[in-house]
């Protein structure tokens, strides 16, 4: 599925949980979320993420994502998004339940 950021490729879709590989262009990042009931968890494939996550958008901490590197977004745990400002493009794998 082609989106503004890159695309992204469902692996699996159940009742329970998606997974989803997402590739995010250089220069280009995911809009931030926030999810009540959502947990996801991620591992990057390939090139660099810089990684925006805290309690609240007043809160956001930022940190260099590398290959092989995994994180989760818990369920009412906070804003996030993910992007490759300035980095390389990235490919992560996202699977996710709710």
């Amino acid at each position: 599925m082609i989106k503004p950021w890159g695309y992204e490729i469902w692996y699996a879709v159940t009742e329970l949980y998606a997974g989803k590989i997402l590739h995010i262009d250089r220069g280009h990042r995911l809009s931030l979320q926030y999810h009540e009931y959502k947990d996801e968890s991620c591992y990057l494939l390939a090139g660099r993420v810089v990684l925006l996550q805290g309690r609240s958008t007043d809160e956001l901490g930022e940190r260099v994502i590398t290959v092989g590197s995994t994180w989760r977004n818990l369920p009412g745990g906070g804003a996030h998004d993910r992007g490759g400002r300035g980095l390389r493009c990235a490919r992560g794998v996202d699977p996710a339940l709710g």
